[in-house]
């Protein structure tokens, strides 16, 4: 999925000559570390690639049956569809971003079952601008699921999100007793993405996000204000 700057999420999807929509899954089988990522449709799986070009970004396609190549776009339901495009070399890593208007650029990441994310990115095995062709396409690198890399030294603020069904992320909110309606945000500092402080945005002040002492099975999680409890949903 590709993310927009208010962590709305927008679905991977290949498209079809007449138009039709389908999924792009990470498929794993055994090892994790580096998956394939290919369009479900009836019969075969589709690889997606990264074909070569003498542009500044690389177009991302999916090889259909008869050999033609599928676009790949970020989409949803009501909201746009972004180019999915190879931006930067990182040695034998193509980096892969959604492209909006004004060529703004969202990443793109795979969420696992257990909600845990992953990069998406271009792989390259061998040397040279090209890694081959398929069915007369010239490829440059083949799209991964990849482990996250580890930013070093950098502050960055994430969107914080549940995940539901079909592993599908919704947004989490702060509300307090006005009804009222708060974004909920962890703050990553120096570059630790393990251990992040959750906090609640209210009234232009940071406020911290907790587990209640509790006997129950299920123990809420509230935002604790100096006076009142805030409500997360």
């Amino acid at each position: 999925m590709a993310t927009l700057p208010n962590g709305s999420p927008l679905d991977i999807r290949a498209f079809d000559a007449d138009g039709s929509l389908h999924d792009a899954k990470v498929l794993q089988w055994g090892d994790a570390h580096l998956l394939d990522i290919n369009v479900l449709m009836a019969g075969p799986e589709l690889p997606i690639r990264m074909t070569a070009s003498d542009d500044a970004f690389l177009p991302v396609k999916a090889n259909a049956a008869d050999g033609k190549l599928m676009d790949v776009k970020a989409t949803s339901p009501d909201g746009p569809k972004l180019e999915e495009e190879g931006v930067e070399w990182s040695g034998r890593i193509a980096l892969i971003k959604a492209m909006g208007p004004g060529q703004t650029l969202r990443g793109v990441n795979a969420i696992s079952p257990e909600g845990r994310m992953h990069d998406v990115e271009g792989v390259r095995m061998s040397d040279g601008p090209e890694k081959g062709k398929v069915a007369g396409f010239a490829i440059s690198a083949c799209i991964k699921f990849l482990p996250q890399t580890i930013a070093k030294n950098e502050d960055l603020i994430w969107n914080v999100k549940g995940i539901g069904t079909e592993w599908y992320p919704f947004g989490v909110k702060a509300i307090v007793k006005n009804r009222s309606v708060h974004e909920v945000k962890a703050f990553m500092e120096n570059g630790d993405r393990w251990i992040m402080d959750c906090k609640a945005l209210v009234e232009e002040k940071e406020v911290a996000v907790n587990m209640l002492l509790s006997d129950d099975a299920l123990i809420s999680v509230k935002a604790v204000a100096a006076d009142r409890w805030i409500h997360l949903r």
